[in-house]
């Protein structure tokens, strides 16, 4: 197995090439900065929740007197949106759904927090690999994800890296 390190950022880029990620790791960017893009006041009474037809994003809000001022403002919030986005992530237009904004946020985080990375969470261990080199590439796995701070990340490329290290090695290639 080739011991050469990585760069975190190139190993980012040739996965979200090869799995067309780009465009839904750009749009994480509404939910990690909703208060900035829609202003204070505005993000303590809407959530961003899922996005339908591709470039709709649905934004809950938390009653109708809200509803009617963010439709008021809906090209203004899209525009806010619009200008933390790449060109090719833009989103097409808002829809508007009355929710329990504690309970939409709260689903979110659930579904964004970070999983337990003990070995059985991150290492792939296919019985056809030895064991020595079963243990390399979990190191080096570990060692090339260790600059990531977001624990979520982390296990996701550690769990990319194996893999793809597994399917190599599953085709007779080393490096």
């Amino acid at each position: 197995m080739s011991s050469s390190p990585v760069q975190i950022g190139s190993l980012l880029d040739g996965l979200a090439t090869r799995y067309r990620w780009q465009k839904r790791l750009s749009r994480n960017t509404i939910w990690q900065q909703w208060p900035e893009i829609a202003g204070e006041a505005i993000a303590r009474h809407s959530w961003p929740m899922k996005f339908k037809e591709r470039d709709v994003l649905v934004v809950a809000v938390s009653d109708s007197v809200w509803m009617q001022q963010l439709s008021l403002q809906k090209l203004m919030l899209l525009e806010a949106i619009n200008r933390t986005l790449p060109p090719e992530s833009m989103v097409r237009d808002l829809h508007f759904t009355m929710e329990n904004i504690d309970q939409v946020r709260k689903s979110h985080a659930a579904t964004t927090s970070a999983p337990k990375t003990n070995s059985e969470t991150v290492c792939i261990k296919p019985e056809k690999i030895p064991e020595s080199e079963k243990q390399d590439i979990d190191q080096h796995a570990k060692a090339v994800t260790e600059p990531v701070k977001d624990e979520e990340l982390k296990a996701v490329l550690q769990r990319a890296y194996i893999k793809s290290r597994i399917r190599q090695l599953a085709d007779g290639s080393k490096n």
